[in-house]
């Protein structure tokens, strides 16, 4: 899959774009520029060494930003590598920013060490990105459950134009880790919801919580939305 190199540029390099643009073509290929962008994180400074160093040897550049992070956080999630946590980081943004009025959404991908229990997997990522989501109640569910949660959750934040981008970050997620597993968790236990998104009358307040997380293979990429306006 090609990453959007424009908003990258877009992203880390706002003020210098068509600069960074031109160094980075120097380069030719789209991969090699990813890693060097991936690995500057916005620092000209950087992004300068790792250019030279990938016209000098790009395996050298594509391993550092596709090797795991050293950065530790937490007994079982810790840091994407650079590359991987560019691309996600093109969408956070974007889903946080379009919560609106009192619908909070939180959006992120992490890797998992090891291979612990995939409710402890989803209780980990939640703690590190979306630590206000408070008490959890994971439980495996089938990809249709789990798609019906996420455009539930993009139905109830997004306009229809927005939503139509849901499938790119599951695209973008595949592309790093096919999904192995499933997790949902909501509060009330059963999302007071019909199947066509309405809200479900005389199923008590609308105050619930929702939470997917997909699991691959280390990876675990994780949605959230807590709603309070019942």
């Amino acid at each position: 899959m090609v990453r959007d190199l424009n908003a990258a540029i877009n992203l880390l390099f706002p003020t210098s774009q068509e600069q960074v643009r031109e160094l980075l073509d120097l380069l030719g290929n789209d991969r090699l520029k990813w890693a060097v962008l991936a690995l500057s994180n916005g620092d000209r400074e950087r992004l300068d060494i790792h250019l030279r160093d990938g016209l000098r040897d790009y395996r050298d550049v594509i391993m550092g930003a596709e090797s795991c992070s050293p950065e530790l956080e937490g007994p079982i999630v810790r840091a994407l590598p650079a590359a991987e946590d560019l691309a996600f980081r093109l969408f956070r943004p974007a889903l946080e920013r379009l919560g609106f009025f009192d619908r909070l959404v939180r959006a992120g991908a992490l890797v998992f060490d090891g291979s612990p229990q995939p409710t402890a997997i989803a209780s980990a990522l939640t703690e590190r990105l979306a630590p206000g989501f408070g008490p959890e109640n994971w439980r495996e569910a089938p990809m249709e459950t789990a798609r019906f949660l996420l455009l539930h959750v993009m139905k109830r934040s997004f306009t229809a134009a927005e939503t139509a981008r849901a499938p790119a970050l599951l695209e973008e997620f595949l592309s790093f880790a096919p999904i192995e597993r499933a997790l949902a968790s909501s509060l009330p236990h059963e999302v007071p919801i019909e199947p066509d998104g309405r809200p479900r009358t005389g199923s008590g307040p609308l105050n619930y919580k929702v939470g997917v997380v997909l699991v691959g293979r280390a990876r675990a990429w994780g949605l959230w939305m807590e709603h309070g306006a019942g």
